[in-house]
């Protein structure tokens, strides 16, 4: 008790905040219990689950034939088809809850405490870049926990509380000097491993991690420890990952995380493209490319044995293409950046109700940018006036992308350089995807390279001198 009283004169403001924070999610946690016993027979009447299946009921599944079967598997029994589209980390954690509580109602409490440690990590992480930066590392802290899309997070039995949980846990040990530098590159290499194993498309944001170990591998004066210990980073995440990989390819010949890439590819990624290149119907492009597999089900299509046929109809698909969609997936992340977190909360809220409309913008701000540019002023208008309440928050984000790109060239430094690139890649990796769900992991990053961004632009303004030293 003692020590936890000392911690908390410590860190007291951040103390003070966090509390906040716990108190405004499980209000709103309460508030969508009663809502959903109010209207059972709503969309998202089963919460928290997320309404129309999908996501969360594979989770659930997966996590209580775990616990029943000991099986991996979205099949009951023992012998099941072993589930080699969703990665296991998450389905362990819902497990968990369920071993301990009984059922899923009491998953939101343990994602609200996970969305304090994820605090409590963002303001460690900006302190790991400058003892100076307390003040940076509680306004992103306090942006972070208030973030209008972390209300989803925090509610839904959805990956993003662990997974930037992770994220944040390898990112930290991997610049702080708090502890040996090999301890904390071994940590890192393990957490990021359980990242991987609970989104695998994290596993890209590999690059710019090892692009910021290039880089202090270069200017490190110890080359040859320094070398050492990214080893140790890199077997330690071989040594989590692995055992998965040679699972999957015990139970079914094919040695690879998951199938999610070729899934995505087939039924997602290129019917969007030619929708908007061709104004050909979604549906018919994807059922074009589901007949050239031979028919596969929506689980065998899940199979990761199904990967290469998949890979090679979308490959013969997208022949001649690969410019333009490339074009067309980046430019689809500006809803990564920009897209409304409130707006996308109350899609959900009112699919807490029976008869939730169903003509809702989830892209105001992109809508309102396109009448702009195409000149079409009424319109522009119209959209503002019955979007009003949510432009702003696109406006903020726009100004934290500015801060933080501001900090990002003006600093120079391996780290601030780090985080950017983790923010870029993660946009990448969502491209046309995108919502706000999808930038979470990252919004840490962003408030954090925002809030230096500021302090160091009054730093300068005021004495000419930086506020942190550039490393």
């Amino acid at each position: 008790m003692e020590k936890i009283r000392d911690f908390i004169k410590e860190h007291k403001i951040f103390a003070v905040i966090a509390l906040a924070a716990v108190f405004v999610h499980l209000l709103v946690f309460f508030y969508l219990l009663q809502l959903s016993a109010a209207h059972p027979s709503a969309v998202n009447g089963s919460f928290p689950m997320i309404g129309g299946g999908g996501d969360s009921t594979d989770y659930v599944n997966l996590a209580e034939n775990m616990l029943r079967y000991h099986n991996f598997s979205l099949i009951p029994g023992s012998g099941s088809n072993p589930e080699t589209f969703r990665t296991p980390a998450y389905p362990f954690f819902v497990a968990a809850v369920i071993l301990f509580t009984g059922g899923i109602k009491a998953v939101p409490i343990f994602q609200i405490v996970l969305l304090v440690l994820c605090g409590f990590l963002v303001y460690k992480t900006a302190l790991a870049f400058s003892s100076k930066y307390k003040a940076v590392g509680l306004i992103a802290a306090g942006l972070f926990m208030f973030d209008p899309a972390l209300f989803f997070t925090t509610q839904f039995v959805t990956t993003e509380s662990i997974y930037t949980f992770l994220l944040l846990i390898s990112v930290y040990f991997l610049i702080s000097r708090s502890y040996p530098q090999k301890i904390g590159y071994i940590i890192s290499g393990i957490s990021f491993g359980l990242s991987v194993l609970t989104r695998p498309s994290g596993i890209l944001l590999l690059v710019p991690l090892a692009i910021f170990m290039l880089w202090n591998l270069c200017h490190s004066k110890e080359k040859g420890s320094y070398l050492l210990n990214s080893v140790y980073m890199i077997a330690a995440l071989f040594l989590v990952v692995s055992p998965w990989i040679i699972r999957n390819g015990v139970r079914t010949g094919v040695y690879k995380i998951a199938s999610v890439d070729s899934y995505n590819a087939i039924n997602f990624n290129v019917p969007q493209y030619f929708n908007y290149r061709y104004g050909t119907p979604i549906e018919g492009v994807r059922s074009s490319l589901h007949a050239q597999i031979g028919g596969l089900s929506d689980l065998e299509q899940r199979d990761i044995k199904n990967s290469a046929i998949i890979k090679a109809v979308v490959w013969n698909k997208m022949r001649g293409h690969l410019l333009d969609y490339a074009v067309f997936h980046v430019s689809k992340s500006f809803n990564f950046f920009f897209s409304s977190g409130l707006k996308f909360d109350l899609n959900f809220l009112s699919s807490f109700y029976e008869d939730s409309p169903s003509n809702l913008v989830w892209h105001p701000e992109k809508s309102l940018v396109n009448s702009v540019l195409g000149g079409n002023m009424r319109q522009a208008l119209g959209l503002f006036k019955e979007n009003a309440i949510y432009i702003p928050e696109s406006v903020f984000l726009l100004l934290v992308f500015i801060l933080g790109l501001y900090w990002t060239i003006s600093m120079r430094s391996r780290s601030a350089s780090l985080f950017f690139g983790l923010i870029v890649m993660l946009a990448l990796v969502t491209g046309q995807l995108s919502n706000p769900r999808y930038r979470i992991p990252v919004i840490p990053f962003m408030y954090i390279t925002a809030a230096a961004g500021a302090m160091e632009m009054l730093a300068r303004r005021r004495t000419g001198n930086w506020l942190a030293d550039k490393r």
